[in-house]
């Protein structure tokens, strides 16, 4: 789906009424919360960066949800929800862990129909730019991805095709 309108934002106040023993955990935990469901994280430092290096700002995103039965994207693990952010030759996958525990996530992708090319993609973390290795299936158009998710966390992988990617 498309937002409707103006794009909804969210206001991190962990952020702004710091606490040493917990604020950092939350507004990170914040920003992949809030990105899973297509509002902006609001009043943190590190959003900005990572709108640009995701190139976040374009048009034309198409967003998948983690509530919707998707043939794109699919969490494969139990507490475990995807959604992602698309566009022409990209996409962001936001892999969330609503459990207690840490999970070792798969996430199965069909590259064809969130417009990539298999053979000709990058996937990568977005925080660290690790690269990730798209597994595909044996007699399936899927690819998996496993990832690790510490307990009540997120984290965010981006792919390109190799010929789109900027650097």
């Amino acid at each position: 789906g498309r937002n409707l309108g103006a794009a909804a934002m969210i206001m991190c106040q962990a952020d702004r009424h710091w606490n040493d023993a917990w604020s950092e955990f939350c507004v990170q935990q914040f920003v992949g919360w809030v990105l899973a469901h297509d509002c902006l994280p609001e009043s943190n430092l590190f959003w900005p960066v990572l709108a640009a290096e995701m190139e976040m700002w374009h048009d034309d995103i198409d967003f998948l949800p983690y509530w919707r039965k998707s043939e794109q994207i699919e969490s494969q693990t139990k507490d475990v929800l995807v959604s992602a952010h698309v566009r022409a030759e990209h996409a962001v996958l936001w892999i969330v862990n609503t459990a207690d525990q840490a999970r070792s996530a798969t996430v199965k992708v069909r590259l064809d129909r969130l417009g990539l090319e298999a053979g000709k993609t990058l996937a990568f973390d977005a925080e660290t730019g690790e690269k990730i290795e798209l597994k595909r299936g044996i007699f399936s158009a899927w690819h998996g991805l496993n990832v690790d998710v510490p307990r009540r966390m997120w984290r965010a992988f981006g792919s390109a095709w190799m010929s789109s990617w900027p650097w």
